[in-house]
């Protein structure tokens, strides 16, 4: 994870993570075995999964790589929403 923290959001977004070898880092054993069930019983069901299907692309399950859009404003159309926002 310290890793990632050096990296730019778009680096990071087109990162991969293996979650359960991050679950072997850490140091609390109880949470440690909590995690790897929660994973355990994910893994088991990940097919199913349907909770974003507009998300997956493909057969195999995966995440669509669709990077965030950026978002530009204009101080002056930034302030007049804050102010809008603090007048409401």
């Amino acid at each position: 994870m310290r890793a990632l923290a050096k990296l730019s959001p778009l680096e990071i977004w087109h990162s991969r993570i293996d979650l359960a070898r991050e679950v072997e880092h850490i140091e609390d054993r109880r949470l440690r075995r909590q995690l790897h069930a929660i994973l355990a019983k994910a893994g088991k069901r990940l097919e199913q999964d349907d909770n974003f299907p507009h998300l997956v692309k493909g057969k195999q399950v995966h995440i669509a790589d669709k990077p965030p859009a950026p978002v530009t404003a204009t101080m002056g159309k930034l302030e007049r929403s804050l102010t809008t926002r603090a007048a409401a």
